[in-house]
């Protein structure tokens, strides 16, 4: 059985981004930054406190924390995105940017490009 396919844009992305999304590194960096950057606006905010206890800047505070807190993965969503996209665009990946042809025999799962050829037995 042969199967042909060529990589878009979006597939390089979606490539890109299911990486991010699994790299236990960047995950606890995104966890870390979900915490530290809304305790840093709403303390930004409490600060802005004079002596009088303004309940309204804590308000603000505590909703632009909650802002911040759910905002953070679509915007690293949207930029791993937008990268992926640049970098594809550039071509300098000739064995990604092609058509592929997929072949499954008995033994093996044989792929072919204008690149090369790879195998890969099925034990």
């Amino acid at each position: 059985m042969k199967i042909t396919y060529t990589n878009t844009t979006d597939d390089y992305a979606a490539f890109m981004l299911y990486h991010f999304r699994s790299s236990p590194s960047v995950q606890k960096k995104i966890f870390w930054s979900r915490i530290v950057w809304p305790i840093a606006v709403f303390l930004l905010f409490a600060c802005l406190i004079n002596r009088d206890y303004e309940i309204g800047l804590i308000a603000i505070g505590a909703v632009a924390a909650v802002f911040v807190f759910l905002y953070i993965p679509y915007a690293t969503n949207r930029s791993v995105k937008k990268e992926a996209r640049k970098t594809f665009e550039e071509g300098e990946d000739k064995s990604f940017r092609c058509e592929h042809e997929l072949e499954i025999s008995e033994s093996e799962l044989i792929e072919r490009t204008h690149v090369g050829t790879s195998s890969n037995r099925l034990d």
